[in-house]
């Protein structure tokens, strides 16, 4: 069974070409890791080699075969271009017959005045060219540099030296445009020019370069991967102000990057103040990060005069990757705020920010992307937001930006567990898990932990959720978490797991006092979009003990926010128990919810189309209710400690009568709570007395 992103890949990779799929098909049929045998086929797969060489190539003449091969090297082929680097005259007319041939030509425009071939032919050829005719691939790639600079487009042209080898031509080009590429956002493009001409040593005499390869790098991959290179120029230490204030400001990023909000505002602010006005670049980013650690604050006013600020000068300066940034910060407060419909909004605008390149279509919109899926997500556009995140999630499993991904996994995990696939859910919080650990970033760790909490309680599995609950993270990172706004855990922390839990346990009575007090704070904060969550968890709290009038009006209230926004999936993602009171509070009284014209009655029947899956075991406040099947869960030794507690014998005196140290005897009493879900040794004895084990 294929995962979804794998099935994205491999579609992406062949372009929907039939006898590509089929073939891959065929050599996945017997792989245990099909999931690595995708990402590396290409055009170079012995199968697809064989095919093309006997199938393709061999069929054509020694004159179509050449202009395949030569031409191959180009990305982009016209007429001109063609006629250059094949020597010949008539390429306009050899282009249209492989297209009437069905040769891999694929039409960029309508007129077919420009082509492309397929992405795995293209692969294809160029490896039959460097296999048959490898002395002439340095003088092709000069050909088109020199056709690409005459035509003012300098990215192919230094795409084209560096393929040739020409660091002459390519080390001035890169020194009049990389900064203008970093504007633009295409970090992958410069950390793949950038690596290799590092490592052989040819960026030592150039260090705007440096610092132009350290931003790429962080955005590629990551804050860890650039730290090497941050070192690298604080050891220069380059005299140049330019080149001063860039690497600076890398060090707010960085603290951002590694979840260490606290010690990056002062810094960035210092940083900001100080900084000549000609360096546009990072001005602009910096009032981004400050954008960001505002809002983390709770300050939104001042996160939005940032992103303000941050925007204004893009008319000047044609900053699209910093465009993207500032709108995807103020989209963050928006959806902090409640404020979905706006959120979408822009931030479809931020990930569409220079789109009519075909080579940016990923370019430093991650984070704007990962925010789109999620509020996609919230409105019920599940096929929307999984297609987005089957590219972000690879992109950003490398960089490891906290918040995006917590919120890519999670989101992702939700859509797989309403498609009915909870193996494939567990699978994506356990890698979250994993990258956390990598990263050393344990708010990550805590996020799969918090969402298998969630998934857990929903379908009833109280005991295991108890478990994972208490996993979860420390006191000290939940109390940094606590005073801040962190995308992440604006909805999601330590304390409404708990309380989900709580509720659903029958101990609602000891959180209801709790999640009034969070409702009241949240909306003091202007944190609308928690404090719609915490009423539905409250409202269910409420609806457990009985108190029916008070929870119909509290779920109302959020009905009417919900319907405004166009919340949805913030009602189903919380169980069948919440289902069963929205069906209520539909067929009662309306009075509630007369409010904009209906919307509200009309938001609860689209909620309500949702198929209400069966309640779990209700439990009983006071004590848990024990399953047919838990005491074969209890060992004989947890069964004898439980007879023994039940005696009324402490810790020190169980483990002298059975001759093992107390804290083995802590152990087995843990190991009992979970197993009956319950909270002490003496809620655990009146559920083995009420269900007749201890007579």
């Amino acid at each position: 069974m294929l995962e979804s992103e794998d099935i994205v890949r491999l579609h992406r990779s062949t372009e929907g070409w039939a006898a590509a799929l089929w073939l891959a098909s065929v050599s996945l049929e017997h792989r245990d890791h099909p999931g690595q045998f995708i990402a590396g086929f290409t055009g170079s797969n012995a199968a697809v080699v064989d095919y093309l060489v006997e199938d393709v190539l061999a069929r054509q003449t020694e004159d179509v075969r050449g202009f395949l091969l030569r031409s191959s090297v180009l990305a982009v082929l016209n007429a001109s271009l063609c006629n250059l680097i094949c020597g010949r005259e008539d390429s306009a007319a050899m282009l249209r017959s492989l297209e009437q041939s069905h040769l891999f030509l694929i039409p960029l425009q309508p007129e077919g005045s420009g082509y492309r071939y397929h992405g795995m032919f293209a692969e294809f050829l160029r490896a039959q060219l460097l296999r048959q005719y490898p002395d002439e691939v340095p003088g092709l790639h000069r050909a088109a540099a020199r056709w690409f600079l005459g035509q003012g487009r300098p990215v192919p042209a230094i795409e084209h030296a560096l393929a040739a080898g020409d660091v002459r031509t390519a080390l001035p080009l890169l020194n009049q445009h990389a900064q203008a590429l970093l504007d633009q956002g295409r970090m992958r493009l410069l950390s793949r020019w950038l690596d290799p001409l590092l490592e052989r040593g040819l960026l030592d005499e150039h260090p705007m370069l440096q610092v132009v390869h350290a931003w790429a790098v962080c955005f590629a991959r990551g804050p860890l991967a650039a730290a090497p290179l941050l070192e690298r120029l604080e050891r220069r230490a380059d005299p140049d102000e330019e080149v001063r204030a860039h690497r600076l400001a890398m060090k707010p990023l960085f603290m951002v990057l590694t979840d260490r909000t606290d010690e990056a505002t002062e810094l960035a602010s210092a940083l900001l103040g100080a900084l000549p006005s000609h360096v546009s670049f990072v001005r602009g980013f910096l009032e981004i990060i400050l954008a960001n650690l505002a809002m983390i604050a709770g300050r939104y006013h001042e996160a939005l005069r940032y992103a303000d600020a941050a925007r204004s000068r893009q008319p000047e300066h044609r900053s699209s990757f910093n465009f993207t940034l500032s709108e995807a910060a103020e989209a963050a407060v928006d959806l902090t705020q409640g404020r979905l419909r706006k959120a979408l909004a822009r931030l479809r605008l931020a990930v569409n920010a220079g789109t009519h390149d075909a080579g940016r279509t990923t370019n430093g919109n991650a984070m704007a992307g990962v925010l789109l899926a999620e509020a996609l997500f919230e409105a019920d556009q599940l096929d929307q937001a999984e297609r987005l995140l089957a590219v972000y999630i690879p992109l950003i499993r490398h960089v490891g930006i906290p918040d995006q991904l917590i919120l890519a996994h999670v989101v992702m995990a939700r859509i797989a567990q309403d498609q009915g696939d909870a193996d494939h859910a567990l699978q994506l919080l356990a890698e979250l898990e994993h990258l956390g650990h990598r990263d050393g970033l344990p708010r990550v760790v805590a996020g799969a932990r918090l969402e298998r909490v969630r998934m857990l309680v929903t379908e009833g599995r109280l005991g295991r959720a108890r478990a994972e609950i208490d996993h979860c993270g420390d006191k000290a990172l939940w109390a940094r978490v606590s005073r801040s706004s962190l995308r992440a855990n604006e909805v999601e922390t330590l304390a409404l797991a708990h309380a989900r839990w709580a509720v659903q346990a029958g101990h609602a009575a000891e959180v209801v006092a709790e999640l009034r007090a969070e409702v009241d704070a949240a909306e003091r904060a202007q944190r609308e979009r928690r404090a719609m969550t915490l009423r539905l968890v409250l409202a269910q709290a409420q609806y457990k003990l009985g108190e029916r009038n008070r929870a119909m009006r509290v779920l109302a209230k959020a009905v009417c926010f919900g319907a405004a926004e166009g919340y949805v999936r913030a009602f189903l993602v919380e169980g069948p128990l919440l289902l069963v009171m929205l069906q209520e509070l539909r067929s009662g009284p309306t009075d509630l919810l007369d409010a904009d014209g209906g919307a509200p009655i009309a938001f609860l029947d689209r909620l309500l189309r949702a198929p209400v899956a069966p309640l779990p075991p209700p439990a009983v406040a006071g004590a848990a209710t024990p399953s047919a099947s838990a005491i074969d869960a209890l060992t004989k030794k947890e069964l004898q400690v439980l007879r023994l507690v039940a005696e009324g014998l402490s810790n020190d005196q169980i483990g002298e009568r059975m001759f093992v140290a107390e804290t083995t005897i802590r152990t087995h009493l843990r190991n009992i709570n979970v197993k009956l879900d319950t909270r002490n040794r003496m809620e655990a004895v009146q559920v083995a007395r009420r269900a007749g084990w201890l007579a």
